[in-house]
């Protein structure tokens, strides 16, 4: 799976001005996260390129590769219901990857803080390395996700 992280922009200039934030992990059924992951790459550049995605990462993990992180940041609410109505999402996430979960939690939030107050400092491939949004994630999520 490549890197999946929005390249025109840093983190901090696409988490400017707050939005509806979506977290989301899901867990591949056994022998189908190759093809999760395939699935993905194909839909994140769209899912990127949506006018209302201020910032769209997923994440496999490192030591489970059955499991990914979705961290979605996203104008409005409007803008998150035209994510999902998009044909891209009906085609990839919910035709082809969400047949194939075991599991699929996700958590909105409407509040999200300016960028000064989540990251301090980004890798050179735009993900956090340190700051309090790392440091806000569980002790697991940060040993297990790039």
């Amino acid at each position: 799976m490549g890197q999946y992280a929005v390249t025109d922009k840093t983190v901090n200039e696409a988490i400017a001005g707050g939005g509806l934030l979506v977290v989301a992990q899901w867990e591949a059924k056994d022998g189908e996260a190759d093809r999760v992951a395939d699935i993905l790459s194909r839909f994140l550049p769209e899912a990127q390129r949506e006018t209302g995605a201020k910032l769209f990462l997923i994440s496999r993990a490192k030591d489970n590769p059955s499991q990914f992180l979705f961290y979605e940041l996203f104008r409005d609410e409007a803008a998150f219901k035209a994510h999902q109505e998009s044909a891209h999402f009906k085609t990839y996430i919910s035709g082809q990857a969400l047949p194939l979960l075991e599991t699929r939690e996700v958590a909105k939030s409407g509040r999200m803080l300016h960028a000064s107050s989540y990251v301090t400092s980004t890798g050179g491939d735009g993900t956090s390395r340190n700051g309090p949004a790392r440091r806000r994630l569980s002790r697991n999520a940060q040993r297990t996700f790039a």
